[in-house]
């Protein structure tokens, strides 16, 4: 079996071990590792990024390489760069990855391609002479070719990542390796030492009814653990909104379009269909909605929710009701204390509508109110109780808060 083309000839030897003590003397050390490319790269670290053949992992890969080498964000985030790039294209077309990085605005004359392992010299000169920030290998099984005879076996892959990993920390260098899940998406494929032996996993997988739509878990060291959702729009990778729930999504949906059927709600919400009509049947029982016989869909009209909406750049907010009338929270009640846990607000009327009257409303909280220190920024809440000077809004449990009343409310 052959061994892994070294970065560079004249690799310097190090002692065998050293003392702790003198470790703590380089405070880089306790750094944590700097980001090269957002969510898939950083400095010293091999990441494998797992997913499903034809899933778009050199398509994300390929708009993170385009940020970097051009010192754009890159999925809302700052990359390192500009910077210059190696991407070894063992596993598709050289001129497929030439379009892709061009179409993505690239800069081309910082990347370097290979669309073959050279032998040990040729390699050593090469990386020596390009010095590149960041090693795309599309893929791992085509890299490790012969250099591992069965790839389900943990002794054939752990020389091979080891070396990598060395190299990598060497040349402060970060590598992404691209490779495919199993066949039910749920790990990476082949020998559970490809995880251990790498510093980040990232497994993508596609969104059950959303084609453009991706989960991404990380899991590294001293990275941690975080989950995200991709979309996929544009040509290129966006990070997705926090998704509501079925619950909203239906409530909103059947706002917007009034007598949908149940079907059209199942298509147009998508996912599992008894989670749509579990939702109908909550809303339904709360009689924040109707149905006729034939089994179309409307809003209450006597408890339609009102919908609380924040005016950008002054901290007002408006609720506007079933007849129409507008409240005008000023200001000064756009900001909320976090007091003990309990937020509290003061405001007044254009139209002296009295909030216990709201009770049962689902409302869209302004940004600035704060529910037990938790921030609440354009969410849906509900009206729990009013009395002759106080209402309390909910989100949640246990995330309520008192407002007391101004005058002209009670």
């Amino acid at each position: 079996m052959s061994t892994l083309p070294a970065w560079s000839a004249d690799l310097v030897p190090e002692p065998a071990y050293r003392w702790g003590h003198q470790l703590a003397e380089d405070p880089r050390l306790f750094e944590l590792p700097r980001v090269i490319v957002p969510l898939l790269a950083w400095q010293g670290r091999v990441t494998m990024l797992a997913a499903p053949e034809k899933s778009g992992k050199s398509t994300l890969v390929g708009g993170g390489v385009a940020a970097l080498t051009t010192g754009k964000d890159f999925l809302g985030q700052a990359t390192a760069g500009p910077a210059t790039v190696a991407w070894l294209a063992l596993d598709e077309p050289l001129a497929d990855c030439l379009e892709r990085l061009h179409r993505y605005g690239a800069d081309l004359s910082k990347v370097a391609f290979f669309d073959r392992l050279p032998g040990e010299v040729g390699w050593a000169e090469a990386m020596d002479a390009i010095q590149p920030q960041l090693l795309v290998v599309d893929t791992l099984t085509e890299f490790a070719g012969s250099r591992v005879e069965n790839f389900y076996n943990a002794k054939d892959w752990q020389p091979v990542l080891a070396q990598l990993r060395r190299e990598m920390q060497a040349r402060e260098a970060a590598c992404i390796l691209l490779h495919h899940s199993t066949r039910d998406g749920t790990r990476y494929a082949d020998s559970r030492q490809i995880g251990a032996g790498v510093d980040v996993i990232l497994e993508m997988a596609p969104v059950p009814d959303e084609p453009s739509l991706r989960k991404l878990q990380v899991r590294g060291r001293r990275i941690g653990h975080s989950l995200h959702r991709l979309r996929f729009g544009h040509d290129r990778y966006y990070l997705d909104a926090p998704e509501r729930s079925v619950l909203e999504r239906t409530l909103l949906m059947i706002e917007g379009e009034p007598g949908i059927s149940k079907r059209a709600l199942r298509d147009r919400i998508g996912g599992r269909k008894d989670a749509v009509d579990d939702a109908l049947t909550q809303l339904l029982r709360d009689t924040l909605i109707s149905a006729t016989s034939k089994g179309f869909f409307s809003v209450e009209s006597a408890t339609t929710p009102n919908s609380l909406r924040a005016n950008a750049g002054h901290g007002r907010a408006t609720a506007k009701s079933a007849s129409d009338e507008v409240t005008t929270i000023p200001d000064d009640a756009g900001h909320a204390e976090n007091d003990a846990g309990h937020g509290r607000a003061t405001g007044g009327s254009e139209t002296r509508k009295s909030l216990g009257a709201m009770t049962g409303h689902t409302l869209a909280t302004p940004s600035g109110h704060a529910n037990r220190g938790r921030p609440l920024h354009g969410e849906r809440a509900t009206v729990v109780g009013a009395s002759q000077k106080t209402a309390m809004i909910s989100s949640g449990p246990g995330l309520e808060v008192d407002i007391p009343l101004p005058e002209e409310f009670r």
